[in-house]
């Protein structure tokens, strides 16, 4: 119980508190709590933008409680860690050995085939994303991933109309699920911004907002997307609009700078370069 409770208090945000709750977990003596308070740790380090200490306190984990259930999730974490960093070729090995260590199914399936992509290996990853299109029927989650991936694979190629076709696809599928959705409703707009349609992508990025629940993370690059193509349209009224929805509800340092700064930029195309000086600095 006071494991899940750090678990939430991480989540929440509360790293103070849960690094406290987990060093008094670390007194147990228990050799596989102890590894799982670890990969606990480790992903504080992760969310502080502490790479080095994460993927060194993953490593010990992986190396000391092998075979175990907190070996698995260090790998997984060390995965997700080297997508961030734009690390993909490291991933895809803490990946596989996720995969041999027992861990299967379709999260890791779906995980490998996106670091392959990641990686450039373009070729596997369209096999990869083929296979999991003939896991299940063409309207199940796995078919439907997978063809999102394939669109995916087609736009890295500068394939944009058959990426459009793809994604398409995947929005227009009944009982999509939201996570599925979310992102083929992203990308079928980051193509249109491509394509120069404005006017498409705007009215995607809205149904995308529309599809997603309030406080979903994705919710802060649909803003951002949407205040971008507005500002270069000289609407920038709209644009701030966007921007500023934001400002209450991603209240972390490193979103608040990154929202400060597309303040900046928005003051500056309007001319005001004094001003949007003055908000660089600040």
């Amino acid at each position: 119980a006071q494991l899940a409770l750090a678990e939430t208090l991480w989540a929440t945000d509360d790293a103070g508190a849960a690094e406290a709750l987990y060093a008094e977990l670390l007194a147990s003596g228990d050799a596989e709590l102890v590894a799982q308070v670890q990969v606990g740790r480790a992903r504080i380090h992760q969310r502080r933008g502490e790479a080095d200490l994460a993927r060194e306190v993953y490593t010990q984990v992986i190396d000391t409680a092998a075979g175990g259930a907190a070996a698995r999730a260090a790998y997984a974490g060390l995965a997700e860690l080297e997508i961030e960093e734009g690390r993909p070729n490291e991933a895809l090995r803490a990946l596989r050995a996720l995969q041999a260590s027992g861990e299967d199914g379709l999260t890791v399936d779906v995980a490998i085939a996106d670091a392959l992509l990641r990686s450039g290996s373009l070729d596997e990853a369209e096999l990869a994303y083929t296979t999991l299109t003939r896991l299940n029927d063409t309207t199940g989650e796995a078919a439907l991933t997978g063809q999102l991936g394939l669109a995916r694979v087609a736009e890295a190629r500068g394939d944009l109309n058959r990426a459009r076709s793809g994604y398409e696809l995947v929005v227009s599928a009944p009982n999509v699920d939201p996570a599925v959705l979310s992102q083929a409703l992203a990308s079928l707009a980051g193509v249109w911004v491509e394509l120069g349609r404005d006017d498409e992508a705007l009215g995607v990025y809205r149904r995308a907002l529309q599809s997603l629940p309030e406080g979903h993370a994705a919710i802060f690059d649909v803003r951002l997307a949407m205040a971008r193509i507005l500002q270069a349209r000289g609407e920038f009224e709209a644009a701030q609009a966007q921007v500023e929805a934001l400002l209450p509800l991603y209240t972390t340092p490193a979103r608040q700078a990154e929202l400060r700064v597309s303040l900046a930029e928005l003051t500056e195309a309007r001319g005001d370069a004094a001003a949007a000086l003055t908000m660089y600095q600040t």
